[in-house]
């Protein structure tokens, strides 16, 4: 029988006071599963971004979602698309290091609606993580340590 991990509260909506605490309401609105999310085609002021969790795969184990590299990760930020909207998934962990993820995804979407595409660990991103570290997020500040050396 499997065990599903039970979470208090929709992803979108840790998403949401996040998007207010952490990055002052830029980024865009977490849409419901039911919306459609168009992508860099539509109006700034009309775009959403899809927000969910997704658990982990038996065959992958504990190893995370693929990244795209040939590698694994907690989470990922997919950009828009023509009309397919921007999609952050995080890795059904709970608590901290769940949120820990989503802000990390975030910091990612704050790059790239800022105009920076095509950045993944570079300086801007860096730079992303050391605000987050300034806002209490001590995590943030050793991430931020590690892509300045080890950009990619």
């Amino acid at each position: 029988m499997r065990r599903r991990r039970h979470h208090t509260r929709p992803l979108r909506e840790v998403y949401a006071e996040l998007n207010v605490s952490h990055f002052n309401g830029r980024l865009p609105e977490a849409g419901k599963g039911e919306e459609i999310f168009y992508g860099d085609l539509t109006p700034p002021e009309r775009r959403r971004v899809m927000v969910r969790r997704v658990g982990v795969h038996r065959l992958f184990g504990t190893r995370g979602l693929r990244d795209g590299r040939g590698g694994h990760c907690d989470g990922l930020f997919f950009t828009p698309r023509g009309l397919r909207g921007a999609r952050i998934l995080v890795l059904a962990l709970g608590g901290e290091p769940e949120r820990r993820t989503l802000l990390h995804e975030m910091a990612h979407a704050a790059v790239w609606f800022a105009g920076h595409r095509g950045e993944r660990h570079g300086p801007r991103f860096v730079a992303e993580l050391e605000r987050l570290a300034t806002l209490g997020e001590a995590w943030a500040a050793e991430s931020a340590a590690h892509y300045r050396e080890h950009p990619d």
